[in-house]
């Protein structure tokens, strides 16, 4: 197994925590493999909750005829809804919480593959005011031994931060943008090599659009994916039309880049100065005429192999739900997808992925305002 070591400057900017190691040594790092082994079995055993509602639904007319288990995970706001998705998914106590602005989504995007590599949530908070109750109950359930804010204090304010800290140690990640941000989380990415039982850094990078976010929240499950062909990867994030300097220096070591989303969404001329950066590296585009078709895209690389687990249906245009499912299908034990729908019906693309995943259960996240009743039983557009 190739080891790929973290460039210096990415490494040192991290407040400090792995210049010379010293993340690696922290107890997020040590309690790792433990507790992504603990939410992996217990992912793998969970089938209810007091926040799920569970039923035997028909799969639709163009859907697989046989009877599926549907369930819904939900809050009555999008922090209360992550909250459900932690209970339902990560038992306690966790080696690491990333929590990240409810209200702007670009840091909660890259938070959630370093959330799949540590074995813990990301949680939303409101960037002022009050700690909603529901977090803070969920803080101390989790007992998480390093709690990790992402963002600058635009994103969540001071007080908010330490309204966080009465729940456990804190520690900010942030960078001047959401592109540095990113960056910066580059380093808590790390898996256990099943060959020497050595700790590894990632070798692939996964990179989207960090300005129109609908293909990076399928980026973001795709990169928490801890086993092949991904292994506990960030997601970096780019403009458009050219690759951020931050998101440059990040990417150089790396042995395969994969870009998600259109040349619309990541334009030929990022993908060559990404080329320019890494030039022996594999590359890899996935993309589609649409989010919907970008997303069953890389559900189908992700998961070649059929049946899947578990069906995450998340909203494919309010994607606040969707942020905190990213951690959820991360380890190697389990196999779940995470697909977005339209409110009131499945587009034919993602229609078309969950026959082909043939998984024996679908969840729903978010309440009936964003994925109806009607979408989760695979109503056609």
């Amino acid at each position: 197994m190739t080891r790929r070591i973290v460039s210096t400057a990415v490494a040192t900017s991290v407040c400090g925590l792995v210049a010379s190691g010293a993340l690696l040594s922290s107890p997020a790092y040590a309690a790792a493999t433990a507790g992504a082994t603990a939410y992996a079995g217990h992912l793998a055993s969970s089938t209810t909750a007091s926040s799920i509602t569970a039923s035997r639904a028909a799969t639709g007319p163009a859907a697989s005829a046989s009877a599926t288990t549907t369930r819904r995970l939900a809050g009555a706001n999008r922090y209360e809804t992550a909250v459900e998705v932690s209970k339902a998914s990560f038992p306690a106590p966790v080696a690491a919480v990333f929590v990240a602005s409810g209200g702007d989504f670009a840091d909660a995007l890259a938070a959630g593959p370093a959330g799949g590599s540590l074995g813990g949530p990301v949680l939303l908070v409101p960037p002022t005011g009050t700690l909603p109750t529901a977090v803070a109950r969920e803080l101390d359930r989790l007992d998480p031994s390093d709690i990790y804010l992402v963002g600058g204090t635009g994103a969540v304010s001071t007080p908010m931060a330490a309204q966080v800290a009465t729940h456990g140690r804190v520690t900010r990640i942030a960078g001047a943008d959401r592109f540095v941000t990113a960056a910066k989380l580059v380093p808590f990415h790390v898996y256990t090599d099943g060959a020497d039982g050595g700790t590894e850094g990632p070798a692939t990078a996964v990179i989207a659009n960090g300005l129109s976010l609908a293909d990076g929240v399928t980026a973001g499950a795709l990169a928490s994916h801890r086993r092949s062909p991904v292994l506990a990867s960030p997601l970096l994030l780019t403009t458009a039309t050219s690759l951020p300097a931050s998101t440059r220096e990040a990417l150089k070591g790396f042995q395969e880049v994969i870009i998600v989303g259109g040349t619309g969404a990541v334009s030929s001329a990022v993908e060559r100065e990404v080329r320019a950066v890494v030039p022996k590296a594999r590359f890899t585009r996935l993309s589609g005429a649409d989010r919907y078709a970008t997303a069953a895209a890389v559900s189908r690389f992700s998961l070649p192999q059929t049946p899947a687990q578990d069906i995450f249906l998340t909203s494919g245009t309010s994607l606040s739900d969707s942020l905190t499912v990213a951690p959820v299908v991360s380890p190697a034990s389990v196999r779940y997808a995470l697909l977005p729908t339209r409110k009131d019906c499945v587009p034919a693309v993602i229609l078309a992925e969950v026959n082909r995943l043939q998984s024996p259960r679908r969840t729903a996240v978010g309440g009936t305002g964003v994925v109806s009743d009607a979408a989760l039983a695979l109503k056609p557009c």
